[in-house]
């Protein structure tokens, strides 16, 4: 499932809508969970063979048009939520802040063009400075819930997973998405942490999921939207 929210002017967050991720969505994010970085760039030919796609108004690869595919829907479903809300430019979106699963195959180039296929813009494209450009689920999650934000709740303040070199005991696990309540879900995470602590007895940890999983990586991007569009 993709979600979309709107953060306005007056502060308002408003969960606007949601769009069921089809088959070919499904299988696209469950082949580049499973696949590697890759270990060199594209050669010449996948190159052309992108930029002559987009020529001929195209998807630039299969990727990118099952992305674009729903983007456009999502989009979609937006417009027509915010058509039942007294807002100016309601029917107008073409700017958007993007964030999705941090996956090293899901490259950054098919998210641009997908974008641009679905006849979107990034909003976070026209940051400049610190502001970041790319934001994956986990960190605006986190941010949307008040978390890893510096008192003056700036966004280049976004939280970050630096790397690790020793064992540090988890105190907060912030659930999100649809799934982050099922029961199942929730007692293989608690074994797979019990098996990952290196000692007998797992440090207690706080399992909290947010007042809205669905949503919750979506209001972490509408605030930083939001934010990225005062400096603009």
């Amino acid at each position: 499932m993709v979600t979309a929210v709107a953060h306005l002017y007056n502060g308002t967050v408003l969960n606007i809508a949601n769009v069921a991720a089809p088959p070919a969505y499904q299988a696209l994010m469950e082949r580049l969970g499973n696949a590697t970085l890759p270990t060199r760039p594209p050669g010449k030919l996948a190159r052309w063979q992108r930029w002559w796609n987009k020529k001929r108004g195209r998807p630039a690869t299969a990727d990118v048009g099952v992305l674009a595919s729903l983007l456009a829907a999502l989009r979609d479903a937006t417009a027509a939520a915010l058509s039942e809300h007294p807002l100016p430019n309601r029917s107008l979106i073409d700017r958007v802040a993007v964030t999705y699963p941090s996956m090293p195959a899901l490259a950054r180039e098919d998210i641009a063009d997908a974008l641009s296929y679905a006849g979107l813009r990034n909003w976070l494209g026209d940051s400049g400075g610190f502001q970041p450009h790319h934001v994956v689920e986990a960190q605006a999650a986190f941010a949307g819930n008040g978390h890893g934000l510096c008192p003056s709740q700036r966004p280049q303040h976004m939280p970050t997973l630096p790397p690790k070199k020793r064992w540090e005991p988890l105190t907060l696990l912030l659930l999100g998405g649809e799934n982050a309540t099922n029961g199942q879900f929730l007692d293989t995470l608690r074994s797979a942490l019990a098996a990952a602590s290196p000692s007998s007895s797992p440090p207690t940890m706080d399992i909290a999921t947010v007042a809205d999983p669905t949503f919750a990586a979506a209001r972490g991007m509408a605030f930083l939207g939001s934010e990225v569009n005062k400096e603009l």
